[in-house]
C-alpha cells in the first residue's frame, strides 16, 4: 500500500535555530502539561520554549501570549502559516548564542518572551512540501504596514538574511542584517 505522506522538498527541521546552536542538554519531549497547549489558533507553548529545553516561565506567559496575539494578525494578512524559530531564551542560551554572534543582545527581548525570530511556514502544492520563498525584506514590510495602520504593536523588527526578528517591547526599533 501506497504511503499517504506527501514528500518534503528542500526544507530541514533537523535544527530549526537560524544561529546553529546546539545545546548539550536534549528537548524534552513534554515541557510541562502545558506545552503542546495551544497559546492562539496556531500556536503552541511548546513552540516557544528555549532551545535549551526550559519552558516559558509562568510569569513570562502574559508576555508570549500578547506576542502570539500580534503574530496570529501577521499569519492572517499573509495568509500562511508561520515557523517559531527562537522563541523565549534562558539567560544563558542568549549568553552562548551572544559568544557566537556579538550582534545577539545581551538583553533581548527574548529573554522577557516578547520576541520571536520567524520564518513563513511549509506550503503543500499538489502533495508536496515546499519552504516558502518569501523574501524577508518583503515580510518585514508587510509587518510594517500592519504597525503603521496600528493592527499590531509597535516593537522590534530585524531583518536578517532568511528570518524576521518581530517582538512587542514598548518602543519602535528597527536593523537589518540581511547583508543586503
Amino acid at each position: 500500500m501506497a504511503s499517504t505522506t506527501p514528500p518534503v522538498v528542500s526544507f530541514n527541521m533537523k535544527n530549526s535555530d537560524p544561529t546553529g546552536y546546539n545545546s548539550s542538554k536534549q528537548i524534552k519531549d513534554t515541557f510541562t502539561e502545558k506545552s503542546d497547549i495551544f497559546i492562539t489558533e496556531h500556536f503552541k507553548w511548546s513552540e516557544f520554549a528555549c532551545h535549551d529545553g526550559t519552558p516559558v516561565p509562568d510569569f513570562l506567559r502574559p508576555n508570549v501570549t500578547m506576542l502570539c496575539t500580534n503574530l496570529e494578525v501577521i499569519r492572517e494578512a499573509i495568509q500562511m502559516p508561520i515557523m517559531i524559530l527562537s522563541g523565549y531564551r534562558t539567560k544563558e542560551y542568549n549568553r552562548i548564542l551572544h559568544l557566537k554572534d556579538p550582534r545577539v543582545s545581551l538583553v533581548s527581548q527574548h529573554l522577557q518572551g516578547k520576541a520571536a525570530d520567524i520564518s513563513l511556514g511549509i506550503v503543500n502544492v499538489k502533495g508536496t512540501l515546499f519552504k516558502c520563498p518569501f523574501d524577508p525584506v518583503d515580510l518585514a514590510n508587510l509587518i510594517e504596514s500592519l504597525i503603521e495602520r496600528e493592527l499590531i504593536s509597535e516593537g522590534g523588527l530585524g531583518i536578517y538574511s532568511n528570518f524576521i526578528h518581530y517582538d512587542i517591547r514598548s518602543n519602535k526599533a528597527r536593523w537589518d542584517f540581511s547583508g543586503r
